[in-house]
This record gives C-alpha cells, sequence and structure tokens, in this order.
C-alpha cells in the first residue's frame, strides 16, 4: 500500500473504536461505576460521545493529559495526571482508592 508521501507503509497497529456495550451502559445508568482511567483524547472523545443520557451521575474521570480531559469536561472537571505517563496515572488513582 502506498502512503500520502508516495512512500510504501504498513500498518503494525491499529485501535479499533468499539461501542461501550450494554451492560457497561446499564452500570453507568445505575450509578455503579465510581471511576473511569482514560489514556487517550480519543478515547476520551469516544467515551463522551457514547455515554449514555440516562445515567444519573458519571463517575470521577481520571485523565492522562489535558488534552485527553477535554472531552470530559462536559461531566465536571477531570482529575489530571501531573505527567502523562502510567506512573503519574497510578499515583492519582492511588490517592483516592488507597490499597
Amino acid at each position: 500500500m502506498t502512503g500520502a508521501l508516495g512512500v510504501p507503509h504498513i500498518a503494525i497497529y491499529e485501535q479499533v473504536a468499539l461501542p461501550l456495550d450494554t451492560a457497561t451502559k446499564a452500570l453507568l445508568a445505575a450509578g455503579e461505576i465510581e471511576a473511569a482511567a482514560l489514556f487517550s483524547p480519543r478515547s476520551a472523545a469516544l467515551l463522551a460521545a457514547d455515554w449514555p443520557e440516562f445515567s444519573p451521575k458519571p463517575p470521577v474521570f481520571y485523565a492522562l493529559s489535558p488534552a485527553v480531559a477535554a472531552p470530559l469536561k462536559i461531566f465536571g472537571l477531570p482529575r489530571i495526571c501531573a505527567n502523562p505517563n502510567a506512573e503519574a496515572m497510578l499515583r492519582l488513582l492511588s490517592a483516592d482508592y488507597p490499597l
């Protein structure tokens, strides 16, 4: 396959977007999900677009970066990691959910 620059390329990674399943929508509608960690702006935008309208209250959102947080602001202010890496996400989550 030839890419935009006329150079052959092969896709080695593709993340396929999936809608929320029925069980997850039911849990959200019942207010049973307390928190959701999001690592990419695309995932956050897809979640916001597929959000069940009948959900009583959203969970606390934890975003890897301000770019990830942007689509989630319609639900309130997400918690944003100090640094955009998994370690910072674990610290942020651990502050609210200690072992």
